[in-house]
């Protein structure tokens, strides 16, 4: 349950950034930006202080290795896969909305496992250091 809304809060923060719709911080920016500088400026650094926590997330439950040894090889198993479904016609590259929302899922899911690593190995040193100070 707990890697669901890990998972749910990460997709929120890829899609509002950028998603295949128009209802997205990307395509708003562009338009408003003359308009509306200092909301766009506060918005933004807003999603870049989020992107800023998922890659303190990830170095600090992973690690720089650990990083390469899980998002490599998930986004290499992502795209054989989705070749595969392409090759027989099971995926259609043509829907390129499709694509995205695949791709925003992928990465949501990549961060989401980040954090849930980050925060079990937070609760696991907390019971380590509990332990050594009873002693």
């Amino acid at each position: 349950m707990r890697f669901l809304l890990h998972w749910c809060f990460a997709f929120g923060v890829l899609s509002a950034t950028y998603n295949p719709t128009r209802w997205n911080f990307s395509i708003w920016a562009l338009q408003n930006w003359p308009d509306q500088t200092a909301k766009v400026l506060s918005i933004g650094a807003l999603l870049l202080g989020l992107y800023l926590l998922y890659l303190f997330f990830i170095v600090k439950g992973l690690g720089w290795f650990g990083l390469l040894i899980v998002t490599f090889p998930t986004l290499i198993f992502v795209a054989v896969v989705g070749w595969a479904l392409m090759y027989w016609n099971i995926f259609d590259v043509s829907l390129s909305d499709s694509v995205a929302w695949a791709s925003i899922g992928v990465i949501a899911f990549i961060l989401a496992s980040a954090q849930a690593i980050f925060i079990e190995r937070v609760e696991i040193q907390s019971q380590v250091y509990k332990r050594i100070s009873r002693r």
